[in-house]
């Protein structure tokens, strides 16, 4: 029998194939292990004008809500609520070319669609409360499963905020909100099952909660009627006022800081009783809520501000007021420490009719009122 020896070039050859095919599936392995995952390619974006609100459409509806895919910017939700009275029922759209166009995926599926929150792990996964009941979708909206449990909710009471605890996949809590109060509620499980972590601590809708995000432990959550903050340091085993509290108006929103968390802005309201006039507008604490001063320069009066937000690539401050059937944007002037005023005017109706969000980029922030508006900032 003769034996061929492969020559030594050849072996060489060989190992260093070998070699290099066996780093490469390492490399690959640790790819993915480490979760990173390709670039997502999205479609190009619309060439809109830089400074000037675009209304992207939706026009002949009454929208309450706009979210935006954290990863895949091109994909937008926007949602309505039920209109009592020309019964008009809640509509729930999908935009996946950055609300160029839109499609209809639900109708009359729950009383409305206040707000979007998309699960900071999974984006993918995104949930829709304002409702009678707490919706979840695991395919970006276009199918959805109730997962309201044992949140109490009926005719009149209804989901109305969420958060997510950033730093655990598996915290979050839901507030409900109605003429007869709300609750807050807590679950460990991702929603499977719930836990009210309020009894008898206030009578007044659940309008909004704010997690620290660097100490998850400390929770906030506003109150509407008396305007109450509370504050927990043991993930909502227990609770005290703040010093934003017994303001007899409605503190709508509630926003931390996340450059500096001991930095916090509420948005309330102006009212008048017996001639009286109570201010409180857009309040802001420095020391995590304890106490807290007006934030005010250069709003209107007798106005009522509803959502506060942040755009920390620019780092500008931007708040929505609404007074009667009017309603404005403002943004904060640093120079001049003054609000002014941003474009929109007298297009939002209501508290349930206006919501805006940044893309993930905050190049562009959504407007969410009489249709879906859209301004590139940058």
């Amino acid at each position: 029998m003769v034996i061929k020896q492969i020559p030594t070039w050849k072996t060489k050859t060989y190992s260093l194939f070998s070699l290099i095919t066996v780093i490469l599936l390492l490399m690959l392995n640790c790819h993915r292990d480490l979760g990173i995952t390709d670039p997502i390619k999205l479609p190009p974006e619309p060439d809109w004008p830089v400074g000037e609100w675009i209304l992207t459409g939706l026009e002949n509806d009454d929208i309450v809500s706009v979210g935006v895919h954290p990863q895949k910017h091109n994909i937008i939700l926007a949602g309505s609520y039920f209109n009592y009275s020309s019964q008009k029922p809640a509509r729930l759209y999908r935009s996946e070319d950055y609300g160029a166009t839109w499609d209809t995926l639900a109708v009359g599926e729950t009383k409305g669609y206040r707000n979007f929150i998309f699960n900071p792990f999974n984006p993918d996964i995104v949930y829709a409360v304002g409702g009678e009941r707490l919706l979840q979708s695991d395919n970006i909206g276009k199918s959805w499963q109730d997962i309201t449990g044992s949140i109490v909710t009926n005719w009149e009471t209804f989901t109305c905020c969420m958060a997510f605890n950033p730093l655990d996949p598996n915290e979050v809590y839901v507030g409900t909100s109605g003429f007869m109060g709300g609750e807050l509620y807590k679950s460990n499980n991702i929603g499977k099952s719930w836990e009210c972590i309020t009894q008898n601590i206030t009578n007044n809708s659940i309008t909004d909660i704010a997690i620290n995000p660097k100490k998850t432990n400390v929770l906030y959550f506003s109150t509407d009627m008396d305007g109450n903050v509370w504050k927990s340091e043991n993930s909502g085993k227990s609770w005290v006022l703040t010093g934003l509290h017994g303001t007899a108006t409605a503190t709508m929103d509630l926003m931390i800081d996340n450059n500096n968390t001991n930095i916090m802005y509420a948005a309330s309201e102006e009212i008048e009783i017996k001639d009286i006039k109570i201010e409180y507008g857009v309040m802001k604490s420095t020391n995590g809520g304890n106490t807290w001063k007006q934030f005010n320069n250069g709003l209107p009066n007798w106005y009522k501000s509803i959502q506060i937000e942040k755009n920390y690539r620019t780092g500008d401050l931007y708040v929505i007021t609404t007074y009667s059937n009017n309603g404005e944007i403002y943004k904060y002037n640093n120079n001049l420490e003054r609000w002014e005023k941003f474009g929109i005017e007298n297009v939002i109706t209501s508290f349930y009719k206006s919501h805006f969000t940044f893309s993930p980029d905050y190049r562009y922030l959504y407007l969410a009122c009489k249709g879906v508006y859209v301004i590139k900032l940058y």
